[in-house]
């Protein structure tokens, strides 16, 4: 393993999280981490255990028995984005993390910061010699990024602590008190292929999006390839007979889509205006972007023509992409700025006989995403999609002055001025967990992190050093609670 972040403070976490990004770790396939930290427990001599599911704790004995149990809980694995170009595979490749202007960053793919820095904290606060502690255990669970999966299946005597600190928050100076629910909704749309004779086609690709978090970065209105897609298809289709062939979009449903391609075929005596007329779209859009998204690309292209969609499939799928709503639906009345509803269109794929949509739903009242996800349902059904509804995890919200709440943030603000409370549009697992016990008491914290969920994700060094001066105080200091 190379030693890049060797000389970054504090020393245990950047040596444990450099090993972590050593060891892949895509969503649902977490074997290879789940060995490596059962390895990392046995070399230091940790108690460990595993659920069936693969989530992990790990405990170690207080050194005053004076002090309640605290549980810091983060979770293994990673959203895996890369940018077009960069040779990795995800499942037997390290993550090449570098250092830029006093962040650490990956090579052209996302870092899995989100959440390889909160297990770091975790296992770094085990093994320190010099923290004064009660019991400490670590609780860390599987397959987040794709719905909460590992913490919904962890039986509520896995752990014992009535304290449960989360790890998992990705900005400095706020003590999250809230969190969204949500869910995914996938369509299938079956079809078959259809010849035109006399038609030529056409390739447009959208490159170059910022994309982002579908909950922390929604609120940010970036562009949605896959939208950008159907708007240009949207400006030709009135003055042409369009079928398409092909299309693929995102790679994630709790991704904003960075990149969409469209394929599709169009009569011979019509190509010629309608690049021209495509090309003038996309100046136009480029120029229009250009604040929000600096390195938007649009190709268009002519390709050899292909079978595709019958006229009908390709009008439904273009209407229906169209209709399926992106981007922040409401927003909290009490915390400005915070999104309260939002539905992000996270992938598009078409296979041989299939195309596939999914998207992401996220709120913070129950109602409005129920009413939210009954509208995606009527939507796809309206348009022959068959509609699997994902299940659902759900939102978290407590009181600011619990006394663990409240504990948190004096801590925090004995190492950093300004700390505030806040909830955040984004699920987290404190909302699977709270339901385990109704007397756990619940806090996320966590230091500088941007852009998760893409190549462009980054993590403050200065802001790792605050968080793990925070951890530490808490860890010593949580004898007040008992």
């Amino acid at each position: 393993m190379t030693e890049i972040l060797q000389d970054l403070e504090p020393h245990s976490v950047w040596t444990i999280f450099e090993e972590i990004t050593s060891v892949p770790r895509p969503s649902k396939k977490e074997e290879k981490i789940r060995k490596w930290i059962t390895n990392w427990a046995q070399k230091n001599a940790i108690f460990c255990k595993e659920d069936d599911m693969g989530n992990i704790l790990l405990r170690k004995e207080a050194t005053d028995n004076a002090y309640p149990t605290l549980v810091l809980q983060a979770h293994m694995d990673m959203v895996c984005q890369k940018n077009p170009h960069v040779q990795i595979d995800f499942e037997t490749d390290p993550i090449p993390v570098k250092i830029v202007n006093r962040h650490v960053t990956a090579e052209g793919t996302s870092l899995g910061a989100d959440n390889g820095i909160g297990m770091a904290y975790a296992l770094a606060a085990l093994i320190d010699p010099h923290l004064h502690h009660g019991p400490l255990e670590v609780l860390l669970t599987v397959d987040e990024e794709t719905g909460l999966n590992g913490a919904f299946n962890i039986a509520a005597d896995f752990f014992t602590g009535k304290y449960l600190l989360n790890l998992d928050w990705e900005k400095i100076g706020e003590v999250i008190s809230s969190s969204a629910g949500g869910g995914d909704t996938t369509y299938s749309i079956p079809y078959a292929h259809a010849d035109k004779k006399q038609y030529t086609g056409i390739r447009m690709v959208v490159e170059g999006l910022q994309g982002g978090h579908s909950g922390l970065d929604i609120h940010l209105l970036r562009l949605n390839a896959i939208k950008v897609v159907v708007e240009g298809i949207a400006h030709i289709k009135k003055d042409t007979d369009l079928l398409i062939t092909s299309i693929h979009g995102g790679t994630a449903s709790n991704s904003i889509p960075r990149e969409a391609e469209c394929s599709f075929i169009v009569p011979e005596e019509d190509k010629e205006s309608l690049i021209t007329t495509l090309n003038k779209w996309k100046n136009k859009k480029i120029i229009s972007a250009q604040d929000s998204e600096p390195d938007l690309n649009i190709i268009i292209s002519e390709i050899a023509p292909t079978a595709c969609l019958s006229p009908e499939t390709s009008d439904t799928l273009h209407t229906l992409l169209s209709q399926i709503p992106h981007g922040p639906l409401s927003y909290n009345e009490d915390i400005e700025g915070l999104v309260q509803t939002s539905n992000n269109l996270g992938v598009v794929n078409s296979s041989e006989n299939t195309i596939e949509v999914t998207m992401h739903s996220r709120s913070s009242v129950q109602k409005e995403l129920e009413d939210l996800r009954n509208c995606l349902h009527a939507l796809g059904i309206t348009h022959g999609a068959h509609v699997v509804m994902g299940n659902t995890y759900p939102g978290w919200k407590s009181n600011p002055q619990t006394p663990f709440l409240s504990f948190i943030k004096d801590m925090y603000e004995t190492v950093y001025s300004s700390v505030t409370f806040t909830g955040v549009h984004a699920g987290l697992e404190c909302g699977v967990l709270s339901g385990l016990n109704p007397h756990l008491q619940l806090a996320s914290i966590g230091p500088q992190i941007e852009n998760a969920h893409t190549p462009r994700e980054r993590v403050n060094i200065e802001s790792v050093e605050i968080m793990w001066k925070v951890i530490k105080k808490i860890i010593q200091n949580i004898k007040i609670l008992q």
